[in-house]
């Protein structure tokens, strides 16, 4: 293998440096060179980089072996250079070596380089090993002039019974003592030791008298002042009967590592009380540390994490983006990386991993020290965020498909009604008709569904008991329920208010009954419980759009088949189902969800494949007392009229069939599309109108503001909206405002007709203000 040799080349004829290289290179040299053939040039290859050897011409027109000489004396650098010269005699050669020059040999006679190049070279290490002791020596020998010179040594000569003969001044300042004392015989040793340190004492006097030399050990001594002294004691003998004693004053390295314990425990503290994952590893990956938090978040013992990689630790996928993160550090790119842990359970954990290098007093590399993250919480809050955007844009699509559907349902059910009340019970075609109007009302059932998860639907909520629903729905879920499947019944005494529409929570319990019960197709146990809970902080924090505070909990829960974490992400969302084609809609627990959200609830599930699922809702708690069960409004007696109704309406199916409705019932009915229109009619009618019925949602003027701006003119005209679903103009999130009348799509001939009856017959109490 070829030896490696920097040569700096002082030669102006660019063949004779080729030759050279090539003598060099055969004799099994790996050369790096430059040459260069002036000062200047020298000391800037100099500057460029370290040289092993100095090879050089004896005189060139510019340039000399003596001026090369002259160069590296001036820097200060040792190293050997050798003249190779065919031009240079014997006086002029030992002259050369005189000047300095290590060696000198005669262009193509170079058999001697090689040994030449090796006896300088290795003379060149002798050199430099031996100013590296001379340095040592030097150092060594001002540490301890330092050392003496600053009196930080007591220095005693003792006889062996123990009475100073001799002190120091170090000596005298560390135990109180004066010079007087000494020379008066009244500093002793055995009177400056404390009573304990007699036994230790004893035996380094048995040493020093087997030996001549006590090993250094450490004690106090007692000063004049009272306080105890630290001390490090060196012994041996000087020439019998005395010793001398070398005493080193240990006060300010015992304050030193006080300092450092309180330090390294206040240190210790912060580390194992950060909310952070302390992670230091060593140069290979091992692990050297992990604080309380790293050991709890991994849920290992410390023992099984400490010794082991990094990546014993890290997902799979994760790997390469935690070694991304070590490599961006050392090149000093800052910044966290996100990666995927595996914890003692086997569950992942979402971390943030912010690294730093650790390198040592020479600046050798010797591991990391990792700040870890756990961000699992946070990814938990932005899933349930994006699915509460994805559920938002859903309703939001599923209202307006369930208006529009309402429209046209509401022309169909309204020809459809008016041409069955005209045919006569016997009528062949009479059954065909009742087929269509079943299959009508079922895609109503489908819209109000839709309307429900959106949120659109009418509510009419009151205070009331949780447990009164569940209870008076006993009997209908145990006709529900097949005999293989056991119902519990858990309700809590004493349980708290609710404002909701009774109704709709008649509705989520059986849709949640429902579903535990298909989920159960071999029999199970369905349980319903309800308490009063107190959602925390913590509770809040880890699920999206929860306000810390008391609720109501309904929960059911079964003992089915359970789901996996991909089901559970989509069971809200209309039209999914799991079972069998033609066994469900899809809508059941999409319209639970938007009967709980839109009463101000939250829902959420808790299942695992095999092991049932549990739904809990939660509605805020009230401390209003329940109220009273209000009797129903009276059926009108007739749902015929005279009045004057001025009906507005843009879409013009819907106006014409309302039209037709009301005119068969005996109503005077004067018609407008928009909002404009009927300003226009209400100036120039000067007869009475006695009820504006009008749609809520309009191009440019809503039917709220059409209502608000006619007022005035006619302040005893009665107001019906009718909408396909709820709109803030008129209603706040689906609650109607009291004394406002509405009447929601798909309209039927008897809906209308007993709707505009009752708000004609009912004294008038407001406008909608």
């Amino acid at each position: 293998m070829a030896t490696p040799l920097n040569v700096l080349i002082v030669e102006d004829v660019e063949s004779d440096a080729m030759l050279l290289l090539i003598e060099l290179r055969r004799n099994g040299y790996d050369v790096t060179h430059e040459r260069v053939d002036t000062a200047d040039a020298m000391r800037e290859a100099l500057d460029r980089r370290p040289w092993d050897i100095v090879i050089s011409d004896y005189s060139m027109p510019r340039f000399d072996a003596t001026e090369a000489l002259a160069v590296l004396r001036q820097r200060g650098e040792d190293i050997p250079l050798i003249i190779v010269s065919g031009t240079i005699g014997e006086d002029t050669a030992v002259g050369a070596l005189q000047a300095g020059a290590n060696d000198f040999l005669v262009k193509g006679k170079l058999a001697r380089l090689k040994p030449a190049i090796e006896r300088e070279l290795r003379e060149k290490q002798q050199r430099a090993a031996r100013r590296r002791v001379e340095q040592s020596l030097r150092e060594s020998e001002s540490r301890f002039r330092r050392l003496a010179d600053s009196g930080l040594m007591g220095i005693t000569i003792m006889e062996n019974s123990g009475k100073v003969v001799e002190a120091n001044s170090a000596f005298l300042r560390m135990v109180g003592y004066s010079e007087d004392d000494v020379k008066a015989g009244r500093v002793h040793w055995r009177d400056m030791t404390p009573p304990e340190y007699g036994p230790l004492d004893e035996l380094a006097l048995e040493q020093l008298e087997a030996t001549g030399v006590a090993a250094p050990w450490e004690k106090e001594y007692m000063h004049t002042d009272g306080r105890r002294v630290p001390v490090l004691i060196g012994v041996a003998t000087l020439q019998r009967p005395q010793n001398i004693a070398v005493t080193i004053d240990l006060t300010e390295r015992k304050r030193t590592e006080e300092a450092l314990r309180k330090s390294d425990e206040r240190y210790r503290k912060i580390v194992e009380t950060t909310n952070e994952g302390v992670w230091m590893l060593d140069a290979s990956f091992k692990t050297i540390f992990v604080n309380r938090r790293m050991v709890a978040m991994l849920g290992y013992a410390e023992d099984e994490i400490v010794g082991k990689s990094i990546y014993e630790f890290v997902q799979p996928d994760s790997r390469a983006d935690v070694e991304r993160d070590f490599a961006r550090r050392l090149a000093g790119i800052v910044g966290p990386t996100e990666a995927a842990l595996r914890r003692a359970d086997g569950t992942e954990l979402s971390v943030l991993i912010d690294s730093a290098p650790m390198f040592d007093a020479s600046l050798n590399y010797e591991g990391a020290l990792a700040m870890v993250l756990d961000i699992s919480q946070r990814r938990r809050l932005e899933q349930q965020l994006r699915q509460a955007q994805k559920m938002e844009a859903i309703g939001s699509l599923a209202g307006g498909v369930a208006h529009d559907f309402n429209n046209i349902l509401s022309v169909i059910l309204s020809y459809l009604g008016m041409i069955l009340d005209s045919l006569k019970a016997g009528d062949p075609i009479r059954a065909d008709l009742e087929e269509i109007w079943k299959a009508s009302e079922s895609a109503t059932d489908l819209t109000r569904q839709l309307l429900a998860f959106s949120r659109q639907q009418m509510l009419q909520p009151t205070t009331l008991d949780v447990n009164r629903v569940v209870l008076g729905l006993e009997k209908m879920l145990r006709r529900l329920l097949t005999e293989d499947v056991e119902l519990s019944l858990l309700t809590m005494h004493n349980l708290g208010a609710v404002h909701a529409d009774p109704s709709q929570i008649e509705q989520i319990v059986m849709n949640l009954v429902v579903n535990a019960r298909d989920a159960m197709p071999k029999g199970g146990k369905v349980a319903i419980e309800t308490a009063n809970v107190e959602l925390g902080v913590e509770y809040a924090a880890a699920h999206h759009d929860v306000t810390p505070g008391p609720y109501v909990m309904l929960a059911v829960t079964d003992t089915g088949v359970g789901m996996d974490a991909v089901t559970q992400a989509r069971i809200f969302e209309p039209f999914f189902t799991t079972k069998a084609k033609g066994r469900g809609t899809g809508l059941g627990l999409s319209t639970v969800f938007g009967i709980v959200k839109q009463s101000g609830g939250h829902i959420w599930v808790y299942s695992e494949p095999g092991e049932g699922t549990t739904f809990k809702v939660y509605f805020p708690r009230l401390d209003t007392p329940i109220a009273t069960t209000t009797d129903p409004p009276l059926l009108p007696i007739t749902l015929e009229g005279t009045e004057t109704i001025l009906l507005v309406e843009d879409q013009e199916q819907v106006r014409t069939v309302i039209r037709a409705i009301l005119r068969r019932r005996g109503y005077n009915v004067i018609e407008a599309q928009n909002g404009g229109e009927a300003l226009l009619i209400c100036e120039k009618y000067s007869a009475k109108i006695h009820l504006l019925l009008t749609d809520v949602v309009m191009p440019r003027m809503s039917g709220r503001e059409l209502a608000e701006r006619l007022a005035p003119l006619r302040p005893e005209m009665k107001v019906l909206y009718v909408s396909g679903y709820t709109e803030n103009a008129i209603v706040h999130h689906g609650v109607l405002d009291a004394g406002v009348s509405f009447l929601q799509k798909p309209l039927t001939p008897e809906s209308v007709a007993r709707k505009v009856r009752q708000v004609l017959d009912a004294p008038k109490l407001r406008t909608a203000d």
